[in-house]
């Protein structure tokens, strides 16, 4: 799937032209590529949300050979598209992602939602830096996001945790 599928398919999804019934969606895109946030966010308006005081809780199917069953994550700001039922989906982008709530956001996880947060994302032409020290350190320690991989997760305006 190309940064303009995805693009065209969340477009559809906050129109409600399909895919109401999303509840999460995850796409590897490859080792080595890198997730094309301009590609994916152009023309969705995606709002910003602050890492340091928005969380939310949401419930992860997970399947790997020492456990199958679902799990209570929570994601720590994010980039929010909400359909005109109310219905938001957050993309999992200058966010934090952890098991317990009140775990405390590392420093590169700060460091990096602060580099990128005032920037037009609904654009499509936010300059990305390639990844230094502190971040590939990050990203391999699981403090940032995989550069290759979109996710997101939708919360209903009921507040359903799905």
């Amino acid at each position: 799937m190309s940064s303009e599928e995805v693009n065209l398919f969340l477009k559809n999804w906050k129109e409600g032209k399909t895919n109401n019934r999303l509840e999460r969606i995850e796409i590897n895109f490859g080792e080595g590529k890198v997730v094309d946030w301009n590609g994916i966010l152009k023309g969705l308006e995606p709002k910003i949300t602050d890492l340091k005081t928005t969380k939310r809780k949401y419930i992860k199917t997970i399947k790997t050979e020492e456990f199958k069953g679902r799990a209570a994550s929570w994601i720590h700001g994010g980039l929010d598209i909400q359909r005109e039922d109310g219905t938001i989906a957050t993309i999992f982008h200058l966010c934090f992602v952890s098991s317990e709530e009140n775990t405390e956001i590392p420093q590169p996880t700060i460091d990096y939602f602060e580099k990128y947060r005032d920037k037009d994302w609904n654009s499509g032409e936010v300059e990305i830096e390639e990844d230094g020290d502190a971040e590939k350190e990050g990203r391999r320690l699981g403090r940032l996001m995989p550069i290759d991989r979109f996710e997101l997760v939708v919360f209903d305006p009921n507040n359903h945790i799905y």
